[in-house]
């Protein structure tokens, strides 16, 4: 074997022994393709600080006309062993609880990059206890504010389970040779969805599609789909609910081939999770790693064009509200590389209409910062991602709306909003 041969395999050797150290850290087993949907009174209460971010108003100004303050928010809660390679924001408790707080006055809030169970229950916990004190009446029996749905997830066992870990070890080295042969497709997932939804309504239902088309790192998790019937009390007609569907797509730049299947496996989820009740208005939104800038609102080429089209083909009511709102600026979500890739799509109508939309970029107070140890310039971390550059709660921005939503019964101006 020639020097150069050696060193190849010396360095696929060496990372497999950082990802096998990283999941020893931290043993996890995936769970089945169920879904996993806990209910208030399940839900852990935890302390913390009253709410920084001020209460939003009642849940409604009329019986009729019901007014949601509604989040998608990329929280960067990766699997430890992403962090081994490439450590990012810092992935701690304090830095979950303090998203916890932030998030707790909407009433639906829609996560992703929610792969650490730990950080997920904290975010969780810290908003069930802090959003109690936003002025808003608690929906549910147990008194908490709000109900969690969860994609399929990666759930932590005894670190001396020997067969779990070597389990994982074996489908990371089977993935990581799918990888270097170009056959990501047939990846094990080995950490589950990310995808995490907290609503201050009863949830009926609850389902989950996960994506065939996958490539990469991101074929290692189980990237899909979550939608949930969201209803405003637990007697709601079937056709007095809303459709919610929150997803996180393929990520890279190389990748656009496996991201336009997800798209189109999207909009064939939403075409048929919505057949047999078509007018409940609905919700979709998340991380879906496609840029749109204004020169690509109406370029055929582009993928955002793409995914409003197969959107609008899903249900030709659904529309980007950043456009629906006029909004002129950019829109960054990514602002790193100064891309809008987080979304609020929804159906429009008399029913269902959007008040306000807006990037928000969920500073980081100064009490968070002071726990965070400074990075050392001379390693490989991305200059963005130092500690003094640790300006907001994560390395995405979070897109908030704030829409109304009619009863069923309810008379109705129909002015609809139009896409501008």
């Amino acid at each position: 074997m020639t020097r150069a041969g050696r060193v190849h395999v010396c360095t696929i050797a060496v990372g497999i022994m950082l990802v096998c150290v990283a999941w020893c850290v931290q043993p996890q087993s995936f769970r089945d393709d169920k879904l996993l949907a806990l209910s208030p009174e399940t839900a852990t209460q935890a302390s913390a600080r009253p709410p920084t971010t001020p209460s939003r108003g009642n849940l409604f100004s009329t019986d009729q006309d019901m007014e949601l303050h509604v989040l998608t928010y990329n929280t960067q809660f990766r699997d430890t062993a992403a962090d081994v390679f490439a450590p990012r924001w810092p992935n701690t408790k304090r830095r979950a609880r303090a998203i916890g707080r932030v998030i707790a006055c909407y009433d639906l809030i829609a996560l992703q990059e929610e792969f650490r169970d730990d950080r997920r229950a904290q975010v969780v916990s810290t908003a069930q206890s802090a959003g109690a004190s936003c002025a808003k009446p608690s929906r549910f029996a147990s008194g908490l504010p709000f109900t969690v749905v969860t994609g399929p997830t990666a759930t932590a066992v005894a670190a001396s389970s020997l067969f779990t870990a070597v389990k994982r070890v074996t489908e990371g080295f089977y993935d990581l040779v799918l990888g270097a042969l170009g056959q990501s497709v047939h990846a094990i997932p080995v950490t589950g969805s990310g995808l995490l939804l907290l609503s201050r309504y009863p949830v009926r239902q609850v389902n989950f599609h996960t994506f065939h088309h996958k490539a990469g790192f991101d074929a290692w998790a189980q990237k899909g789909v979550l939608h949930a019937v969201v209803c405003r009390d637990t007697t709601s007609e079937e056709t007095d609910c809303l459709d919610v569907f929150v997803t996180h797509l393929q990520a890279g730049v190389t990748q656009q081939v496996q991201r336009r299947g997800q798209v189109n496996e999207l909009a064939q989820f939403i075409r048929t999770a919505r057949a047999t009740v078509p007018n409940r208005p609905a919700l979709v939104m998340g991380d879906f790693n496609i840029n749109s800038q204004p020169d690509k609102w109406d370029s055929s080429a582009s993928q955002y064009s793409a995914l409003r089209e197969a959107l609008t083909a899903a249900d030709p009511r659904i529309v980007d509200l950043w456009r629906t709102q006029a909004m002129t600026g950019p829109g960054y979500t990514d602002r790193r590389r100064h891309k809008r890739i987080d979304y609020i799509f929804a159906t429009t109508g008399p029913r269902f209409t959007a008040l306000s939309v807006k990037v928000n970029e969920l500073p980081v107070a100064p009490s968070v910062t002071q726990q965070w140890q400074p990075v050392d310039l001379a390693t490989s971390v991305p200059p963005l991602a130092i500690a003094p550059r640790f300006l907001f709660l994560s390395d995405h921005a979070g897109v908030e709306a704030h829409v109304r939503w009619r009863q069923l019964d309810a008379p109705a101006e129909h002015t609809a909003t139009q896409e501008h």
